[in-house]
């Protein structure tokens, strides 16, 4: 079980936690103030100290999700709690009053154990790598995080991935006969296991890394978001796209790039442009067009069926009606809508067993045709690895 540890480690707070919370109510019905002199109530303190860290550090944790710099920020946040730390030391030597000397405790042991889980957290890329190493033997493998460059830094504590939904980290091994295996990492048990959710069905996870040899000793130290290309495992094949596009890709079976209409030439802003410069394609969509399959045979009055001869005349009055191209055999190729609303349309088109969309401005209608081959003949440029 993949949550033993947490469990076993949540039994035992509790027993300590209820042991010192008997104390407590000792303490009050007895009417006798807490002090620092017994040792009891210091450590119902410290105890209270160390797992208000515990909630510190998840903090951190999910606030630096996918920050870069991992390690400075670990030793950042390690070096502010250590300064803390000796703060309210030297506040607990000269605090004369009882009152106020246990809850300078309390806040002295929350610092010293949030320091020490920062500098801890430092650490983390060598425990993750270790166990990939053991776990891939001598085959080739390889650890990616969801759309970001995997180096050590992205493997602290802090910048890793938390996710209930998705892969914390993924580790794609090769075996002997050239089959993916896929694993994924548990935080609580620090360690990979075997398996991915979803991988056997149509919404198995991306994974943005190909394996190789001596892959922990050839990753970089830090970030380096400068590197040419990203590899993508799709369909059982490693795609390998240029950086310049920004891909990205999710659970479903697609990737999209960032590019500008009509020439979707890369988009030197990337993700900082609107949303109407990206384009996608799904790989080996399940259903092609089924939402459509009788959109050619019986058009509904807000949809026009037509060859692209028909679409040149249909433009030059409001592209207010969803244009249908369908093949000899009475199947859907291409849907384009326009709204009256807008300035936008969106483009879809189906070919060689693949979905493409895409958005551009209305002015570019009359350059449908021709971008709809230009980004399908982009698409087939990537290489195959």
């Amino acid at each position: 079980m993949e949550n033993s540890d947490l469990h076993y480690t949540a039994i035992l707070f509790g027993f300590i936690g209820f042991a010192l919370f008997i104390r407590l109510v000792h303490r009050i019905s007895e009417k006798k103030p807490l002090s620092l002199h017994s040792k009891y109530d210091a450590l119902l303190a410290t105890y209270a100290g160390a797992i208000c860290s515990l909630f510190i550090i998840r903090y951190f944790c999910y606030a630096f999700m996918y920050e870069q710099n991992g390690f400075f920020l670990h030793y950042a946040v390690g070096a502010g709690f250590t300064v803390l730390t000796g703060l309210f030391f030297i506040i607990l030597m000269r605090t004369k009053k009882p009152a106020f000397r246990l809850p300078v405790l309390f806040c002295l042991s929350a610092c010293l154990f949030s320091s020490i889980g920062a500098f801890a957290g430092s650490y983390y890329p060598q425990i993750v790598l270790a166990d990939a190493k053991e776990k891939a033997g001598d085959r080739p493998y390889c650890i990616a995080l969801r759309n970001k460059v995997t180096s050590h830094e992205d493997l602290t504590l802090f910048t890793m991935p938390k996710s209930a939904v998705y892969y914390n980290a993924a580790m794609l091994v090769e075996d002997e006969d050239g089959t993916i295996l896929p694993h994924h990492w548990s935080h609580w048990a620090q360690t990979f296991y075997g398996g991915m959710n979803n991988w056997r069905n149509e919404n198995r996870p991306t994974v943005s890394c190909k394996p190789r040899m001596n892959f922990a000793e050839s990753l970089a130290q830090n970030t380096n978001d400068t590197s040419e290309y990203r590899t993508f495992y799709l369909q059982d094949k490693f795609i390998k796209i240029p950086s310049k596009y920004y891909p990205s890709s999710g659970t479903q079976e697609y990737f999209s790039v960032y590019v500008i209409a009509p020439d979707f030439k890369p988009n030197p802003a990337g993700k900082n442009r609107e949303p109407k410069q990206r384009a996608t394609v799904q790989i080996k969509a399940h259903y092609p067009f089924s939402r459509y399959s009788s959109k050619c045979k019986e058009p509904s009055q807000d949809e026009f069926i037509g060859t692209w001869n028909d679409f040149d005349a249909l433009i030059t009055h409001e592209p207010t009606q969803k244009f249908l191209i369908c093949n000899s055999d009475k199947t859907l190729k291409t849907t384009i809508r326009c709204y009256k609303s807008g300035s936008t349309c969106y483009h879809e088109f189906y070919t060689e067993n693949k979905l493409y969309r895409f958005k551009y401005n209305k002015t570019l209608l009359p350059e449908a045709q021709e971008m709809e081959g230009r980004l399908f003949h982009l698409f087939q440029s990537f290489g195959v690895e």
